[in-house]
């Protein structure tokens, strides 16, 4: 047991440590003045990410997915907010090497509304 709070106390110090000198590094300069680069704390946002997803991976291949989310509440008409302007959305975008433009989507609102739309640009004819 004294290992283990020892190895724990150990990797406390380490982070502070690095905590404390990493935030003493400037932020790096945008390219040209316009495109960011990563950030000074990029790589431990990164690990701590990837720490986060391989976490909830090992909770689906011990428990599986089945007995976390059930398909039955999932697939169905979900309700909506009771605020007046709340929706359910579904939008699809899809753009061509040619330079054709697709967008398609409904919405579902109270008082059964539902607000579709479809558009179509095709650049090379100046079709919109």
């Amino acid at each position: 047991m004294a290992i283990c709070s020892f190895i724990i106390s150990l990797l406390i110090i380490i982070i502070a440590v690095y905590s404390l000198k990493h935030s003493k590094k400037p932020e790096p300069k945008k390219i040209f003045g316009i495109y960011n680069q990563p950030g000074k704390w990029y790589c431990v946002k990164y690990f701590l990410f990837l720490l986060l997803l391989e976490v909830r991976r090992l909770k689906y291949r011990v428990f599986g997915k089945s007995f976390i989310h059930k398909e039955s509440k999932l697939e169905k008409l979900q309700p909506l907010s009771s605020h007046n302007l709340a929706c359910d959305a579904v939008f699809f975008q899809a753009v061509s090497q040619d330079g054709i433009y697709i967008c398609g989507g409904t919405e579902r609102r109270h008082e059964a509304k539902i607000n579709g739309l479809f558009y179509i640009v095709v650049r090379y004819l100046r079709v919109q």
